[in-house]
């Protein structure tokens, strides 16, 4: 009989910064809300398109695995491969990040979501609007995770977050 890894390798591919449980969440997670999402805009398409990593494509409602914040590049010294590296493990990681009102939304997906992990969505919130990546600055209130153990769920109300 296959692991859950095994069985899940295709989607370990379409979600490349999730582990297993991570990705058995999320995609309980689309079922139920994928649809209240739109369409990635063009701009942003085009945006990742010279970005390392996997790139979304015209049709898609999430994009993942998104690198934010500081890129520091150790120079031209350096070969291209080492650099991009440099850059990609220097950078912030969102989970998924999906449009809704004309506004990006930040996923950080957990199986349980702790304290650790609000701080996380701040920081991503901050880094965004510091690095103007779109118009439209992502919304703390809108930024959501699906599974919030019952005592962390009291807490957020305060931080203007919401489990989903």
């Amino acid at each position: 009989m296959a692991t859950p890894a095994q069985r899940l390798e295709s989607e370990r591919a379409k979600y490349p910064a999730m582990q297993v449980d991570e990705i058995l969440v999320w995609r309980n997670w689309l079922k139920l809300h994928e649809l209240e999402y739109e369409l990635l805009p063009p701009e942003w398409i085009l945006f990742r398109a010279v970005a390392p990593g996997a790139k979304p494509h015209p049709g898609d409602r999430f994009d993942y695995n998104v690198r934010i914040g500081v890129n520091v590049d150790p120079g031209p010294d350096f070969p291209d491969n080492i650099r991009q590296a440099a850059i990609a493990t220097r950078s912030l990681r969102v989970d998924a990040m999906g449009w809704k009102a004309g506004a990006p939304v930040l996923f950080e997906v957990k199986r349980r979501a702790g304290p650790q992990n609000v701080g996380q969505l701040l920081t991503y919130y901050h880094v965004w609007i510091m690095a103007a990546l779109t118009a439209a600055a992502a919304d703390t209130r809108a930024m959501q995770w699906p599974i919030i153990d019952l005592p962390f769920s009291q807490v957020t109300p305060a931080s203007g977050q919401r489990g989903c």
